[in-house]
This record gives C-alpha cells, structure tokens and sequence, in this order.
C-alpha cells in the first residue's frame, strides 16, 4: 500500500510538473504571439505613414503649381483690366456724345487710375 501510495504521489509530481511546463510554454508561445502582433503593427503602421508622407508631399505639390497658375492667370487677366476699362468707357462714351478717340479715352482711364 505504501508503495501505490508513493506511486501515486510520484505520478501527481509529474503531472504537477507536466501542468507547470505547459503552462509556462504557453505562456512564453502568448509572449511571442504578442511580439509578432506588436512587430506587425509597428511595421503596418511605418507603411501608412510612410505612403502617407508620400501622398502629402505629392499634393503639396499640386497645390503649389495650381497656386502658381493662379497667380499667373491672375497676373495676366490684370494687365487687361485698363484695355477693357478703355473700350468700355470708350463704348459707354460714344452712346451718349458721339465718337471718342480711344487716346482720350485711355488717357481718362489713366487719370481715373492715377
């Protein structure tokens, strides 16, 4: 009796043992599964900013030459401003009075201007 009583006893051990090794092995497989998700993410995450990075980049470039076309459209629709300023007194002129020059119609826009 004593013997199956040590027996028992060494076979609990074992399984104490067993229990202990599987928990600690599952333990360590959860850690390294954590490491994998973290490494993963980390590396998901470096993409997107990196593209995000790129996407920016490349639209502050749009933005700066459809800013600079702006500005040149608007820079060129400026310096006809007085010539469309002269034909429209000079239309307006002429239905009141009569004919006008268009010098003196310029020369007026220019003193208008100053």
């Amino acid at each position: 009796m004593d013997a199956d009583l040590a027996a028992a006893d060494a076979d609990r051990q074992k399984t104490d043992a067993a229990i202990a090794a599987y928990e600690k092995a599952l333990a360590e497989a959860k850690a390294n599964a954590q490491g994998i998700a973290n490494a993963s993410r980390e590396a998901i995450q470096a993409d997107l900013a990196a593209k995000r990075s790129a996407a920016e980049a490349d639209l502050a470039g749009k933005v700066s030459a459809a800013e600079a076309r702006i500005a040149t459209t608007k820079a060129e629709a400026l310096t006809h401003v007085d010539e469309i300023a002269a034909e429209t007194a000079q239309a307006v002129v002429s239905q009141i009075v009569g004919d006008v020059s268009s010098d003196s119609v310029r020369a007026a826009v220019a003193k208008v201007k100053g």
